[in-house]
């Protein structure tokens, strides 16, 4: 993983992407489980800063104010994750980590990018799809929620267009 950070802001440019690593997993994990119904463990989370995983957070004086964690396999990647802090959510910053994102992977050769993501979920379907993302298919029932079960759509882009 590059262990050089980057501007990654156009509105506030001293916000930096960074490897996320085992050291910051406490305030990353904080992150997820706001905005996640059913969180993952943080040993789960934390396994997921190992290899095949990679993880990248957004920081600025020390905050963690999003992240985003991978999982490479052949050619592929899956966006397993990408979460944006909940007070600094509408400010364009899962977009610029999303950008981001695709072009690492495509400069480490990777063909194609899968997530999957809650049906009910419009603005992250819109975003994936602004960026290029296509519905491939639905899970039914795949999430939980406090009243039942949800769909996920599964999307997949494209990195070698």
């Amino acid at each position: 993983m590059a262990s050089v950070g980057c501007a990654v802001s156009k509105l506030n440019p001293v916000m930096t992407l960074l490897p996320l690593l085992a050291a910051d997993a406490e305030q990353a994990h904080a992150i997820h489980t706001a905005v996640q119904y059913k969180p993952w463990s943080r040993k789960t989370f934390e396994d997921c800063l190992t290899q095949p995983y990679e993880g990248w957070m957004l920081k600025q004086d020390g905050s963690i104010n999003g992240f985003c964690i991978l999982l490479y396999v052949l050619d592929e990647v899956t966006l397993m994750e990408i979460a944006v802090a909940p007070e600094q959510q509408g400010k364009g910053l899962g977009r610029e980590m999303l950008t981001f994102v695709l072009s690492h992977c495509k400069a480490k050769g990777m063909h194609s990018c899968w997530l999957e993501v809650r049906a009910s979920n419009a603005p992250a379907i819109h975003l994936y799809t602004k960026q290029g993302f296509e519905t491939v298919e639905t899970r039914k029932g795949y999430y939980p929620t406090s009243s039942g079960r949800e769909d996920a759509i599964v999307m997949k882009r494209d990195l070698l267009r």
